[in-house]
């Protein structure tokens, strides 16, 4: 699979929301599935995120989980 980056996800989601373009909805949707997707279901660590992407080793739990909740907000 695809290693994750949750920085560049946010901001390409947050870029897309901005543009204001056609196709931004369905894109930021696909996105934000895949990134909910990545999230832990089951165990101690459930409700937040792997420390699966290429920050991860620096920012840890806390970084990873921060990072995928604000790529799935809503609004910017």
């Amino acid at each position: 699979g695809r290693e994750m980056d949750y920085y560049r996800w946010y901001f390409l989601i947050a870029a897309l929301k901005q543009s204001g373009h056609v196709s931004a909805t369905s894109l930021v949707r696909n996105l934000q599935a895949e990134v909910a997707e990545h999230q832990e279901k089951i165990g101690p660590n459930s409700g937040s995120w792997a420390t699966d992407d290429r920050w991860s080793q620096t920012g840890g739990r806390v970084y990873t989980t921060a990072m995928a909740a604000l790529a799935l907000q809503k609004t910017l």
